[in-house]
C-alpha cells in the first residue's frame, strides 16, 4: 500500500503506483481493513495521511506482528428473507 518504512525513512509515507485505483475499485458494500505492524504511535499520522489521499477505510489495525503480510478476503452475503 505504501513504500516499506517510508513514515520512518523519509519522514512521511509514499503510496504506491496503483493502490488508489485498486481501492477505488472495490465496492461500497465491501469492507476494507488494514493491517499494520505500526504501533498506537503512528496511528494518528496514519489515519491523516490515508485521509488526505481519500483512501477508504472501515477499520485499522494496529501493532500486528512484524513482516509482510498480505490478507485478501471477500465474503459476500446474499440473504433472501422469504
Amino acid at each position: 500500500m505504501v513504500k516499506h518504512n517510508g513514515y520512518k525513512l523519509d519522514g512521511q509515507d509514499t503510496l504506491l503506483e496503483g493502490v488508489k485505483e485498486y481501492l477505488d475499485s472495490i465496492t461500497k458494500e465491501d469492507k476494507i481493513i488494514i493491517f499494520t505492524s505500526r504501533i498506537k504511535e503512528y496511528e494518528e499520522m496514519t489515519v491523516e495521511f490515508l485521509n488526505s489521499h481519500n483512501i477508504r477505510y472501515d477499520d485499522i489495525v494496529f501493532n500486528m506482528p512484524l513482516g509482510a503480510m498480505f490478507f485478501f478476503l471477500q465474503i459476500s452475503l446474499k440473504i433472501k428473507i422469504f
